[in-house]
């Protein structure tokens, strides 16, 4: 039986507070992360975001100061949406509404390697896999909350048991990594 990969390179495109969370959280548990936005002024804002949230999580104690910088060096941003996706297994939409999330996705299509897994706030819309070049890689995406780095993924119907598989070791990566660092 082949041994399903683990999602290491995360591209998140969206540099509000979900996005930002969202990269930590990633960062945090090891993964290589690009965070994607339109502009230099946006994500000169979504690295103060970033900033402020590992130091919030490091004041509580959520974080070590080792996880701090992990966190901040784990994550690098970029303009470029095909530098940000190029190579990730894993793409977390986290646009500002709905209409942003279409838009992101829409690109996608035209940019991210058909092999990446692509999870979207919204869910696994028809409408939505049917913009991607593999529409049974479109998962949903439950972002974090402030405090809460639990990042939930959710299959369609039409999702292939590899795929819900990596999701899934993905998620449990991350709540691993929530936990031991809340011990």
């Amino acid at each position: 039986m082949l041994s399903v990969a683990e999602l290491e390179r995360i591209a998140v495109l969206g540099t509000g507070e979900e996005g930002c969370l969202l990269a930590v959280a990633a960062s945090v548990a090891g993964c290589a992360v690009r965070l994607h936005g339109d502009d230099s002024a946006t994500l000169d804002r979504a690295q103060e975001t970033v900033r402020l949230a590992v130091e919030a999580q490091l004041r509580s104690g959520r974080l070590g100061p080792a996880d701090r910088q992990r966190a901040l060096d784990g994550i690098f941003t970029t303009t470029d949406l095909l530098e940000a996706v190029t190579h990730a297994d894993l793409v977390l939409v986290a646009g500002e509404g709905p209409g942003s999330t279409h838009a992101l996705v829409h690109r996608l299509g035209e940019s991210c390697r058909a092999s990446a897994i692509v999870a979207a706030r919204g869910g696994p819309s028809e409408e939505l896999a049917a913009l991607l070049p593999s529409p049974g890689r479109l998962l949903g995406l439950c972002c974090p909350r402030a405090g809460d780095e639990l990042i939930e993924l959710s299959a369609g119907p039409g999702t292939p048991g590899h795929v819900r598989e990596r999701a899934g070791r993905f998620s449990a990566r991350l709540a691993r990594g929530s936990a031991a660092r809340r011990s």
